[in-house]
Formats: C-alpha cells, sequence, structure tokens
C-alpha cells in the first residue's frame, strides 16, 4: 500500500507520465502493486532515488510529500473513517496508532508496523518517541502527521527533530511536536483558560476536580477473585519482575509460569522499549503486547482436574507428545496485548490483556476453548468471526491476484502488439528514418527527404526464373518465401536496408540514410555471401538455385513518399543501372559496374574483367561490367574497417533480428519436405 501510495502522490503532483519515468529509472518492471502482497524494502528506495533524480528536489521533502498524501490516498478505501474515530484529540489518535496497525495486520500479515508513544505532554505540544525497523521514513511520518493533524482536528503542528537513532534492526526518532494543546489537564487538576479583554491568554485558577457524585470509590470494593476472573488473561507481578498471580487463560497455556520472572516468559513486542519496572510506569497510557519467549508445547486439553479459579493453582494440565516442538518457532508462541497499571497498594505491575489469535488451529494447539475466553468483550466473537473473514480474506487476495496478473498479461500483450507495429514499419522504413519521424526531429525536412552522393546497390535476380513458373506454384511460393529470408537474414548481418521491389527479384542499399563510404564494401561482402547461399537452396527441379547478382555506386535522392502508404524509397539512375547489369550477370557471379569496382579495389576483393558493355533496352544507357570473384578474408571485409557510422544504430536495417517468433505468422515448410 506504501508504494501505491507513492505512485499516487506522484501522480497528483505531477502526472502519469512523470510516474512512468520514475518507474522505469528505478527499474520497477511492476505496473501496478498487489495491496496485499509484499515487497522488497528496496523497492521504494529505488523509488525515492529515481524521483530524486528526475524531479531534482530533496529525498527528505519528497518522502514528507508522499507521506502528506498517503493520507488522501488510503481514504479511497475508507481508512479515514478509522482515523477519524481514533481519537478524540491529536494526543489519542497517536496514542491509539499501534492499536491501528495491530488492526490493520489482521489484513496485511507479513506489516512490520511502527511504535509510537508520547510523554512530557504539556499546554503546548508533547514529545513523540517513534521506533521503526525501517530506515528513511522519518520525514514520511512527519509528512502523515501534519496531514492528519490538520485535516481530523484542524490543528497545525510543527514538528523538531530531536534525535534519530539508527541500529542495525532499529530506528528511533525522537521528535517535538508543538501545537495547541487544549484539552490538556494536568494530573488531578483542571486548568481553566480564561482570556483578556483582547483575547490574550492569562493564567487560570487551579482547582481539584469535584466528584460527580454518586457512589465513592470507598463503596466500590470488589472482591480479588471475582475481578481476577473477569479477566482471565491477566498476569500481576511485582517490583521485582516475578509473576505473583496469572489468570485461568493464562494458567491453561502456561501453568508453570508462576512465581517466575516475568522477562524470562515473555518479551514485549509493542511498545518498543525494554523490559522494566521504570519504563512499564512510564508508558501505562500505551497499549502493551507480549509474546512468550518459547513456543507453547501442545497440552493435554482434557487433562485438568479442575479450574479452580483463576486466582488458585489447582488443576493440572498435562504436556502431550510433541515431536515437532522447537521453541523458536513464534507461530506457535502465544500473543496478549493489553493495558499495563500500577497498583500502589500491591506494589506490583497489573497487567489486563487478551489474547492474540490467528486463528482457530493456534488456539487449538495452545490448548485454549473458546469459553476461556472473556465474556465482557469481543474476545469470542473476534476468534469466530475471524476464521471466516480470514477466508473471505483470501478469496479476496486470490480475486485480486488474479487481476493483477491479468493486467500484466495484458500490458504485456500491448506492448508486443505496439512491438510488432514498430516492426512492421521497419519493413518500410530504416530505423534511423523512423528515429526521425518519431522523435525532436520531426519537422525537419531532412527527416523526410535527403540526397545522398553516394549509395550502392546489390541486385539479385534467379536464372532460369521463367523456366520455374511452370512448376507447382506452391512450390515455387515456397523457394521465393526461403530465398526472401534468407536474402533478408543477410542484410541484417551487412547493414543493409532491403527494398521491396514486389517482384522475383531482391534489392538491398548501403549508404542511405546512414552514410558511409564503404557502401560498396557491405554491399561486395553481402553478394559473396548470398551465392554460398544460393548453393544450398534447392529449386523445384531439384536444381541449386543460382543467383544473378550486380552492384552499383552513384548518386541517389532517399525519402519518405506515400500518404496511406508511407514508405521509405529510392530515386535516382542507380537503381535502374544496378537492374541493367544484373540482366548481363550469370548465375552464382556478380557483375560489378566501374563506379563499384573503383570503390572496392583497394580492399581484399578478387575482382577480374568481364569484358561486357551492358545495355537497357532502349539501348540509351550503356554500363561496363567486371566479375566479383570472390575476397581474400574468411570473414565480411567490412569487419577489418575503421567504420563508426553504425556505432549508434545496433540491429540494422531489417526487421529479422526483432521478431521474436514468426512461426504464427507463416508457417515456412522446408523445400525439400515439398519436392
Amino acid at each position: 500500500m506504501i508504494l501505491e501510495g507513492i505512485a499516487d502522490a506522484v501522480k497528483r503532483k505531477w502526472d502519469g507520465a512523470m510516474w512512468t519515468s520514475i518507474r522505469k529509472k528505478a527499474g520497477i518492471k511492476y505496473k501496478a502493486f498487489q495491496v496485499h502482497r509484499p515487497y522488497s524494502e528496496t523497492v521504494p528506495v529505488k523509488i525515492v532515488r529515481a524521483s530524486v533524480e528526475i524531479t531534482g528536489r530533496p529525498a527528505d521533502e519528497l518522502m514528507e510529500l508522499f507521506g502528506m498524501t498517503f493520507v488522501l490516498y488510503i481514504s479511497k478505501f475508507g481508512y479515514d473513517r478509522i482515523l477519524r474515530v481514533l481519537g478524540r484529540t491529536l494526543v489519542q489518535f497517536i496514542n491509539g496508532l499501534d492499536n491501528l496497525h495491530e488492526y490493520l495486520r489482521a489484513s496485511y500479515v507479513k506489516m512490520k508496523p511502527p511504535s509510537f508513544f508520547c510523554e512530557d505532554e504539556t499546554r503546548y505540544g508533547l514529545t513523540l518517541h517513534y521506533r521503526s525497523k525501517r530506515r528513511g521514513y522519518v520525514y514520511y511520518v512527519m509528512g502523515q502527521i501534519a496531514t492528519i493533524a490538520k485535516l481530523f482536528f484542524n490543528t497545525p503542528v510543527e514538528m523538531e527533530l530531536l534525535t534519530e537513532d539508527e541500529s542495525m534492526d532499529m530506528t528511533h526518532v525522537t521528535m517535538r511536536l508543538h501545537f495547541e494543546n487544549l484539552t490538556f489537564v494536568d494530573t488531578n487538576k483542571a486548568v481553566e483558560v480564561k482570556t483578556d479583554a483582547d483575547g490574550k491568554e492569562i493564567e487560570g485558577e487551579e482547582k481539584k476536580e469535584e466528584d460527580g457524585g454518586g457512589l465513592h470509590e470507598s463503596g466500590l470494593e470488589v472482591d480479588s477473585k471475582m475481578f481476577f476472573d473477569v479477566f482471565p488473561f491477566h498476569i500481576v507481578f511485582d517490583s521485582e519482575m516475578i509473576i505473583i498471580n496469572i489468570g485461568s487463560g493464562i494458567k491453561a497455556c502456561m501453568p508453570y509460569c508462576k512465581s517466575q520472572s516475568i522477562d524470562e516468559m515473555f518479551a514485549i513486542t509493542r511498545p518498543t522499549l525494554e523490559f522494566t519496572i521504570e519504563n512499564i510506569k512510564s508508558h501505562t497510557n500505551c497499549v502493551f503486547e507480549m509474546i512468550t519467549v518459547d513456543a507453547i508445547r501442545k497440552q493435554d486439553r482434557y487433562s485438568a482436574t479442575g479450574t479452580g479459579g483463576s486466582g488458585s493453582n489447582s488443576g493440572t494440565m498435562e504436556d502431550v507428545e510433541d515431536t515437532d516442538y522447537d521453541p523458536d518457532d513464534q507461530s506457535k508462541c502465544l500473543r496478549v496485548k493489553g493495558q499495563m497499571f500500577w497498583m500502589e497498594e500491591w506494589n506490583a505491575i497489573l497487567f489486563l490483556g487478551t489474547p492474540v489469535m490467528d486463528g482457530l488451529e493456534k488456539m487449538f494447539h495452545v490448548g485454549l476453548f473458546v469459553n476461556d475466553l472473556s465474556m465482557h468483550d469481543s474476545s469470542r466473537d473476534l476468534v469466530l468471526a475471524g476464521s471466516q473473514q480470514a477466508a473471505e480474506l483470501k478469496m479476496a487476495t486470490d480475486t485480486e491476484t488474479e487481476k493483477t496478473a491479468l493486467l500484466d498479461t495484458n500490458a504485456s500483450v500491448l506492448t508486443n502488439r505496439k512491438k510488432r507495429a514498430t516492426e512492421l514499419v521497419y519493413y518500410h522504413t530504416p530505423i534511423l528514418a523512423y528515429g526521425h519521424l518519431t522523435g525532436k526531429d520531426a519537422r525537419k525536412a531532412e527527416a523526410y527527404c535527403a540526397n545522398h552522393p553516394e549509395v550502392s546497390v546489390v541486385y539479385c535476380e534467379l536464372e532460369g526464373f521463367n523456366t520455374l513458373l511452370k512448376s507447382n506454384p506452391l512450390q515455387l511460393a515456397i523457394l521465393l518465401n526461403t530465398i526472401s529470408d534468407q536474402f533478408e537474414r543477410l542484410c541484417e548481418k551487412h547493414k543493409l536496408f532491403m527494398l521491396d521491389l514486389g517482384s522475383s527479384c531482391w534489392a538491398a542499399v548501403s549508404g542511405a540514410p546512414i552514410e558511409t563510404k564503404f557502401s560498396t564494401v557491405y554491399c561486395a561482402d553481402l553478394a559473396i555471401e548470398l551465392i554460398n547461399v544460393a548453393n544450398n537452396i534447392r529449386q523445384p527441379d531439384g536444381n541449386a538455385a543460382k543467383a544473378m547478382i550486380s552492384i552499383h555506386t552513384g548518386l541517389c535522392m532517399a525519402g519518405l513518399a506515400g500518404i496511406r502508404t508511407p514508405r521509405y524509397d529510392y530515386y535516382g539512375h542507380v537503381i535502374a543501372t544496378a537492374e541493367i547489369l544484373c540482366k548481363s550477370s550469370q548465375g552464382n557471379k556478380t557483375l560489378l559496374s566501374e563506379a563499384a569496382k573503383r570503390k572496392i579495389e583497394d580492399f581484399p576483393f578478387d575482382i577480374t574483367d568481364a569484358g561486357l558493355e551492358c545495355k537497357d533496352s532502349t539501348g540509351t544507357m550503356s554500363v561496363t561490367g567486371h566479375w566479383l570473384a570472390g575476397k581474400q578474408t574468411a570473414g565480411p571485409v567490412w569487419n577489418t574497417l575503421d567504420d563508426s557510422s553504425f556505432d549508434e544504430m545496433p540491429g540494422m536495417m531489417s526487421l529479422s533480428s526483432k521478431m521474436e517468433d514468426t512461426s504464427d505468422m507463416f508457417e515456412c515448410i522446408p523445400v525439400d519436405e515439398i519436392y
């Protein structure tokens, strides 16, 4: 709930986009937090650090903001109604915070609640002690207190941080709260506040509280046995910390604890303080929670020879065999909570408590019956209703978990679909151009159209394709799909952008939109590898595919064209010239233009004179051709170059490496299985 409160605070102060930025900066994968699911303590720390970096505000200021907004956030779930009835005054409210957290522990089982208690209360404020197993929440708590004081009690509060001590597992903070404590009454006296004509406070007369009439204390004597029977979970221990009396409920679980030192039998869990007489006497306004030091052994619940009254020790309770007994198992310890009273006449402390039961199973384990609980309070109802509420809470938690899982699944599906939509754009637009169109440069003309002085085109056709048209249509379609898939993968490997020619020809471009002086080298590496790949592809007639390839380098213009279906395209003679060369090429050979030859002749490629003068169908265009016979290196030649053009563009030009799984789009059947 704290995490959801922080998210709500960011959205209130800024917007949802700010929260998304902070969440991503913090590396938080959760798009939403489940209220009843525990998260690592490092998650809020990461969020705060990311918030500091993005907003530029100090961590203390942000934590105070998160604390203030948290009160408004939980109001959406109806917790404001609980807060309003927690105390008539701010002091009573703070004293009741531990009870509130104890109530919330029923819903949030793994909750680690803080502890609060007040001291040095005066007409103008009090000193608040705040203890927590968490670190870094001081200003968060200060923001909560300030908001609650203003919202519920219309009382402005100024807070002064006095001390802050941090140990390995505990943070202890002392702060002074300055406010108009109008309801403060000194011990056994009432202070009458008077004001003069100007509204200034003048010294009031102190007077003793008058008796309300009726019965005096001397007329309300109650027998101790009757009193102790009413409170079956009471404990009386003297100033030496020795237990001198226990109630019937305690006796049913721990008949051996009488005459023992109470700090050897029980430990105080709330408030967080050392178990001493002095501490208890100074914190009688706090609710105490104690837990047995050792786990309770299973008891033979039917072996008692008599109840004997809570003030006596008649009757026995025998331990049964408990092979799984572990004294350190806190799940089997008895918890009791209630009030501590200093009884001056007895020179002893009286603890009046009730058991804190997680369920009927634990009650069965410690040897208690429902009628062992008090009749005058709601202990019996809470135990019986708790089991039903626990089942309902589990159902609600499971439902919330399912909804959150569905939300995560839908968010994942949405992300994948957005990714696929973007990838489909890559079919028609190079990544760099797409980045320009969607980024800050979207309004610049260069993002849509630009001239490129040195662009190389590799063009490919299948030798004898017209003969293959007489083959089985399905076999031919599979052949074309196989070659297209391999050509696209090679374009990805050699950083070329594949053109969609819409026919039985394949072409790719290097040098636009990312300009590089080695564009022809990239094309030559692709052409050589493409011939090797084609030799491993079988045609419908059983022969190996033979690729006719050409490469030309020249000037072209590239840009985005089209309204309904925009696509990135290239314009100029460079592609037409490459097509002319390809018509004159031969199977498993690559024909270079004179311009392309000049660009790669200084690199380790084998080039021979073809003795060809290639012309178009009209005879108006003539190109001299040269054969690219191979290369003198094992790997791509461009790997040996010092070319930083593509450093910022990993996964360059095509779609193949970005598709996670295309099997559901088209099942590629091996050609050999068809023939």
